[in-house]
């Protein structure tokens, strides 16, 4: 339910969720089409990104540059529950694989774009084995209340 989880980034998520369009980039569904899967949070290069919840970090990825679709880095972040929030566009700051996160605690910076304005795209995951496919995933804004 809304109001369990703290913000991620210090701005406003903005109306509506992009989860649903067609992304060429995206989550595949199984069907040959592939979706964004995620919202886009804008919030200024170098925001802080806290932990949605407390869980353990399960993967962290160092930024690959500010330019083209698949910029910056990642941090996924597991809860008791088995959901994994995903991170990307961002700036790993002082985060491990492994390392117990509490809710609220940074993760990361928002990495700057050349492409655009600057965001962190941010996934919903039901099971961390489950991956990177449409099937697996929850629209964020669900638990943001958006």
């Amino acid at each position: 339910a809304p109001g369990q989880f703290v913000m991620p980034l210090p701005t406003r998520p903005g109306g509506g969720s992009e989860f649903t369009m067609a992304d060429p980039e995206g989550a595949p569904d199984g069907r040959g089409v592939r979706h964004h899967a995620a919202k886009d949070w804008f919030a200024p290069a170098g925001s802080p990104v806290r932990s949605p919840f407390a869980g353990r970090v399960v993967e962290v990825k160092a930024s690959r540059g500010n330019a083209g679709q698949v910029y910056g880095g990642v941090v996924k972040v597991q809860g008791p529950d088995g959901r994994v929030f995903v991170f990307r566009h961002v700036d790993p700051r002082g985060v491990r694989v492994g390392q117990r996160v509490q809710a609220g605690q940074p993760l990361a910076t928002v990495s700057p774009w050349t492409g655009g304005s600057a965001h962190a795209h941010i996934e919903l995951w039901k099971t961390l084995a489950g991956g990177y496919s449409f099937e697996n995933m929850a629209d964020p804004m669900s638990v943001f209340g958006g």
